[in-house]
């Protein structure tokens, strides 16, 4: 209570001040958690209460019963300093009406939570209600937020129910609240700031439970209509991320009580994207900032020994950021921020590491686009030797970080470097070993590609003499192989070279799989599906198939090939733009 009665010049005020502080005192009393050994017990002390509450002539509450003045309001003003304390006074008699034996008490409080409600809409700085002055302590966050954990904290929760479909500026409120929260603390008042924000994270914790948990259509369109209006769109979205991550670091490592928001933290920002993303069509890119203060902050928590499902929730914070846009741009920024030493540091997961075991999938796919292997290469130039185990190709299995490291230097690591060697000899590169799609010689010794990704021409002339049965086909318009921008041509000239290098290595092993298809269904387009998206450890798998596009007509002695790709959200299945004689594998 930061008054004194002759603060305020207004005689009503001054008595209305006097009357809470005698509220203040007799709910200490009242409370169970903090007895006060004094002459009055509990339940006088609760009677006086009631009492107080019941006389009109005390004055107590009536300021914040009364209707907000129109227009702005001085922050420092007697009316905003009395609703403050209001707020202080409604919380400490809310928390103490929660016990079984003051259920009197619970009723009148209740009687003010919609006054609560409009009243918060004027000190909510996220209003412009209120005008700043010097020396602002952001007390009017904090009473606001403790008089919203008061209210959402009682036990009757079909009553708090209704009342939120009844006031959902209160939902609205809220998530104001926990969507600037970086703007509303003071950093050089640490308790206060830890304190402020652990409230709105359980403001939105409990809301989350019960609007979605166990709810009903109505309840769940309540809390996903009033957080995406909240929000706006993805870009505020994204920018709240690193905002909110960098701030919790910046707290976390000032004060040991901020170490337990980080899971509920990441949680709720994962429950953001999946509300948004399927409202905004428009997909913007991650920013590298949002991906980086996510890696930083879950290396601090497997540093500060956080609770362990903090670091995993970043996870699967990061594989959601991952999948929100047909790119693998943020898995290269997380690449580049060094999740592969967090995965390091976690070590072995445990039987429920849903978010590890997702993660690592989207890094495993991603990890044959140049895009991350080159980001994964430069950033860990001597990844740890692991010995193969049968082990490790077992359904059961649960990967970790030693299954990225299998894959990258058992398989993935010789095909990069030769990739990106400028050294490496002309004739084994793709340019050399594909031939050129017009029929007509003659022919020079290297190809190029079509921006389509699917032709390759020898000459300028040869790529004019083919266009007028090649422009039927070109996607060029679209990007490579049409995935309007999904994919590079970097990517699409690796990912041949992957299959290329992948088939020969296998050649024997393939041969008797399509003898057997060839004998069994003979009049089918035999197809090499190699699976670069799902099943990749330890190594990439395969399965021979009858391609199943209706308007592909067979070719009788050629195989196709086809790779199930992953690249951000999507996961699609891309003919490669080459294939191979029945002789090729002694047939």
């Amino acid at each position: 209570m930061p008054f004194e009665p002759e603060t305020f010049t207004d005689a009503c005020i001054a008595r209305e001040y006097r009357t809470l502080r005698i509220l203040d005192e007799l709910a200490s009393e009242a409370s169970v958690e903090q007895p006060v050994y004094t002459d009055i017990d509990q339940q006088s002390a609760l009677a006086k209460i009631i009492d107080i509450l019941d006389d009109n002539g005390s004055l107590a509450f009536a300021s914040l019963i009364s209707d907000p003045p129109p227009g702005a309001l001085a922050y420092d003003g007697h009316l905003v300093s009395i609703i403050i304390v209001s707020l202080d006074i409604f919380a400490a008699l809310s928390n103490a009406a929660h016990f079984p034996h003051n259920r009197r008490l619970d009723m009148t409080m209740r009687t003010l939570w919609p006054h609560v409600v409009r009243w918060g809409a004027v000190l909510h700085p996220a209003r412009g209600r209120l005008i700043r002055a010097p020396g602002d302590t952001r007390r009017n966050v904090t009473a606001v937020v403790q008089a919203y954990l008061s209210i959402f904290k009682t036990p009757d929760i079909a009553y708090l129910r209704c009342f939120l479909h009844g006031n959902p500026d209160a939902v609205a409120q809220t998530f104001e609240l926990w969507l600037r929260f970086p703007y509303h603390c003071l950093k050089s008042a640490i308790q206060e700031a830890s304190r402020t924000v652990d409230g709105v994270i359980t403001l939105f914790v409990i809301l989350d439970n019960i609007l979605l948990n166990y709810a009903t259509t109505t309840d769940r369109a309540l809390f996903e209509d009033e957080l995406f209006l909240t929000i706006g769109d993805l870009r505020t979205l994204y920018h709240t991320v690193s905002r909110q991550t960098r701030f919790l670091v910046e707290l976390t490592v000032k004060s040991a009580t901020a170490c337990g928001h980080w899971s509920e933290h990441f949680s709720l920002l994962a429950r953001c994207l999946c509300v948004c993303l399927p409202r905004c069509p428009r997909r913007p890119r991650v920013p590298k900032k949002a991906i980086f203060s996510i890696v930083s902050a879950a290396k601090l928590c497997v540093k500060i020994q956080a609770p362990r499902d903090a670091a995993l929730r970043a996870l699967g914070l990061l594989t959601s950021l991952c999948r929100a846009v047909t790119s693998n741009r943020p898995l290269a920024h997380a690449v580049d921020a060094g999740v592969f030493d967090l995965l390091r540091d976690l070590g072995r997961p445990s039987s429920d590491s849903h978010d590890v075991t997702e993660f690592i999938r989207q890094l495993c796919g991603g990890l044959f686009h140049p895009r991350v292997s080159r980001a994964f290469n430069r950033r860990h130039p001597d990844v740890p030797r692991v010995a193969p185990s049968p082990a490790r190709a077992e359904p059961g299995h649960i990967p970790d970080w030693q299954d990225v490291a299998l894959l990258w230097s058992s398989f993935l690591r010789p095909y990069v470097e030769a990739y990106d060697a400028r050294s490496a000899k002309l004739t084994t590169s793709w340019r050399f070993t594909t031939a050129c799609l017009n029929p007509c010689g003659p022919h020079n010794r290297l190809v190029r590609v079509c921006p389509c990704g699917t032709a390759f021409y020898c000459s300028g002339s040869c790529q004019k003499m083919h266009w007028p049965i090649h422009r039927e086909f070109c996607c060029a318009d679209q990007g490579p192989w049409g995935s309007n921008g999904a994919i590079t041509l970097d990517d699409a000239m690796f990912i041949c070279v992957l299959a290329r290098g992948y088939i020969s290595f296998l050649r024997r092993t393939m041969a008797v799989e399509i003898a057997a298809m060839a004998r069994s269904r003979p009049d089918v387009q035999i197809s090499i599906r190699i699976d670069l998206c799902y099943d990749v450890l330890p190594v990439p798998r395969h399965t021979i198939h009858a391609y199943s596009e209706d308007a592909m007509r067979p070719v009788h002695g050629k195989v196709m090939v086809e790779a199930l790709l992953r690249v951000g959200a999507a996961r699609p299945r891309q003919p490669l733009p080459f294939g191979y004689a029945l002789e090729y594998f002694e047939l």
